[in-house]
């Protein structure tokens, strides 16, 4: 079954969720990668140790997904649409990914860390 993903892109997100008030940023890439540089509020958490159980017990937050947005962000896209496809499929209805990922933040000029 394939489940549409809703694709942001960086400015969108930032303009709309820039203060981190009602989303939520995962970053799915890896530690080595996320230490490199990654968008400012994201929290890591690695594609392979990725599931709404991990999700919860990493961030402190039950509604993650399913009432509060959850977005997620890797270097390109292609890991973060992976791992929305997971989530949703495992009953996160409210998941997107932010289009071009880390590399389009950073092209974008929003702030990193």
């Amino acid at each position: 079954m394939s489940t549409r993903i809703p694709i942001l892109s960086p400015e969108l997100y930032h303009a709309l969720h820039g203060g981190g008030q009602t989303a939520m940023l995962i970053d799915v890439r890896t530690p080595v990668e996320y230490r490199t540089g990654h968008a400012a509020g994201a929290v890591l958490l690695p594609l392979d140790e990725l599931d709404p159980a991990e999700l919860e017990r990493r961030t402190g937050q039950s509604d993650l997904g399913t009432g509060r947005p959850l977005f997620l962000t890797c270097a390109t896209g292609r890991r973060a649409l992976q791992a929305a496809e997971r989530l949703a499929e495992a009953g996160l209805p409210n998941v997107a990914v932010i289009d071009g990922g880390t590399q389009a933040w950073q092209r974008a000029g929003l702030p990193m860390r």
